[in-house]
């Protein structure tokens, strides 16, 4: 059997296998701000104007792709938040549009070759190599009153509610071109802010080491289990799932490891206990978002029942996958087991940065003595 020791150093090595590098967060976040400066200096200019990352690059569980010619997905929402961009004035499709007409201006003063694409909520930017990324732009407005209305209205807590914006979205053909408070809702800061407050002893402490705010601390800096827990299901889905249209979405995920994390637990044994949860929730087909308590994350599952058929398949592969390393017997059978769940090229990575075996016991063989006692 193997130790629990070799197993957790295994899945923490892992986890580093599965990370992007901070050369690669350090240049999505140089190219962000590039276009915010952008933004703000032409088309954009007279609007109060904010750009951030959502998602697995704002809170540190970015991962790499399966392939190494793929490329990195990272979200921007470009939010505009004056008296001259609200739902009483504008239609979403003028919202789409302006922020549209600022995107291909700036990848035209780039030179970017690939033209933006745009898609139901955003618009999307497509790196040349070698910089191996495409960028999504989301335009947004400011929306806090209206998810405070609706918490209210169902006697909810109005958590994080400040931070909530609305969002475009072409394929609702009803409201997309006209004016309408029927806006969809989204609060990625607002979720950002409820992840940290899980965290928020680590990340406490790691700030006062570093004697830095904890809102300078970078998010690939300040890793914990959870992020290291959230990157490796992350990869197995992407490995296991590959590209089909229905699967498991990350934040379903991220959201139920985040509510099961157990900080005196390490990385293996979360993962088992984890990948049980995700089961459940599966089945019972509601998850929460915990920044908009009136969002269920699995709501489409109703309409398109083969995204919760393939969820509950993937999760329940995961826990097998990981209670299969509790059973096997040498690294060698794991390792052999795992190259079908995350690929040779990872699981090779992880095992050459880390040695499970103890050194080889080396018998000195005695000579018999010789008459003289040598």
């Amino acid at each position: 059997m193997i130790t629990q020791t070799n197993l957790n150093r295994f899945f923490d090595e892992l986890a580093k296998s599965v990370d992007i590098t901070d050369a690669r967060y350090e240049k999505v976040e140089k190219r962000y701000k590039a276009i915010l400066d952008f933004f703000k200096n032409n088309e954009l200019k007279r609007y109060d104007l904010d750009l951030y990352p959502q998602g697995s690059f704002a809170m540190g569980t970015a991962i790499k792709p399966i392939n190494d010619d793929g490329y990195y997905d990272v979200d921007i929402i470009c939010r505009l938040s004056d008296a001259n961009a609200n739902k009483k004035e504008m239609k979403q499709s003028e919202l789409k549009a302006l922020v549209g007409n600022a995107v291909k201006h700036y990848c035209t003063s780039l030179q970017i070759s690939k033209k933006p694409v745009e898609k139901a909520k955003c618009w999307t930017i497509e790196y040349s190599e070698p910089e191996q990324f495409q960028m999504d732009i989301v335009p947004a407005i400011s929306n806090s009153e209206s998810l405070r209305i609706l918490l209210e209205k169902q006697a909810y807590p109005i958590d994080y509610h400040e931070d909530a914006i609305a969002i475009t979205n072409k394929d609702k053909i009803g409201t997309y071109d006209i004016i309408t408070d029927n806006w969809e809702i989204s609060n990625p800061k607002g979720y950002l802010k409820w992840f940290k407050a899980i965290l928020k002893p680590y990340i406490v402490k790691l700030a006062e080491e570093r004697n830095v705010n904890i809102e300078d601390l970078p998010p690939n800096q300040s890793k914990t289990n959870l992020h290291k827990i959230i990157q490796i299901m992350k990869y197995h889905r992407d490995f296991t799932v590959g590209e089909n249209k229905h699967k498991p979405i990350s934040l379903i995920i991220t959201t139920i490891a985040a509510q099961n994390y157990n900080s005196d637990q390490n990385i293996y044994s979360n993962l088992v206990s984890i990948s049980d949860k995700l089961i459940i929730a599966g089945n019972s087909g509601i998850i929460i978002n915990p920044s908009n308590l009136t969002e269920n994350f699995a709501e489409s599952w109703n309409s398109t029942p083969e995204k919760k058929e393939l969820f509950i398949k993937w999760a329940t592969r995961l826990r097998d996958d990981m209670l299969y390393a509790k059973e096997a017997d040498i690294m060698d059978s794991l390792k052999d087991k795992f190259n079908s769940s995350f690929g040779e090229r990872i699981i090779k990575e992880a095992f050459e940065k880390i040695s499970y075996y103890p050194p080889p016991k080396v018998e000195i063989q005695k000579k018999p003595l010789g008459p003289w006692g040598i």
